[in-house]
């Protein structure tokens, strides 16, 4: 039972391990490097558990959680990229109901479209289900497709530690330039060079 908390305990580690070490390099070939880096961790613990003289069904947990946190930071990779792609996709789409319906999606009229403007269309009568649904989708990537334009410190109770809340919104300019956006975004994780 122990030897089978050590693969799950070690196999999350390493999961989280790899998707830290990948996001942290800026080379085309992250994949591969995550995967080297975890695959080395691994060996020097084999190495100290060996040395140490520890449980012989320990072994193969290990073996077991590198194929698991292996898979982890696969199947993080192919959601991630997934995620991105569908971005990619959307963008004209958005782009264009943005600025059709840019006016209507401003409800104060300052020139920007603000989460506070986006749920108060969102709850009107006269919105068709489709747009009701673009609405949200824009409300949901108000941060990628705009820009921050306020934000709010938040103290933690008795001295606690210091929170910023960034407020964001989006400018007829920013819709213009989100497919572009996307297109980078997706670019800079998958690109081959």
């Amino acid at each position: 039972m122990l030897v089978v908390f050590f693969a799950i305990l070690f196999s999350l580690i390493g999961g989280s391990l790899g998707i830290l070490v990948r996001s942290s390099i800026t080379s085309h070939r992250r994949d591969t490097i995550a995967e080297v880096v975890l695959i080395c961790l691994w060996w020097v613990a084999g190495g100290v558990f060996a040395v140490l003289g520890t449980t012989p069904g320990l072994m193969p947990a290990l073996v077991v959680s590198l194929l698991a946190a292996l898979g982890i930071v696969r199947a993080y990779v192919h959601f991630h990229r997934r995620s991105l792609s569908d971005l990619q996709k959307l963008a004209p789409a958005v782009r264009e109901f943005g600025l059709d319906n840019f006016n209507r999606l401003d409800g104060d009229g300052d020139g920007l479209i603000t989460v506070g403007d986006l749920f108060v269309i969102e709850d009107r009568e006269d919105l068709s289900a489709n747009d009701r649904e673009m609405v949200r989708r824009i409300r949901r990537l108000l941060p990628r497709i705009g820009h921050c334009i306020d934000y709010t410190v938040i103290i933690g109770t008795i001295g606690g530690p210091a929170t910023p809340v960034f407020h964001y919104g989006i400018s007829r300019a920013d819709l213009e330039k989100y497919p572009a956006k996307a297109q980078a975004e997706y670019d800079k994780e998958f690109l081959t060079k």
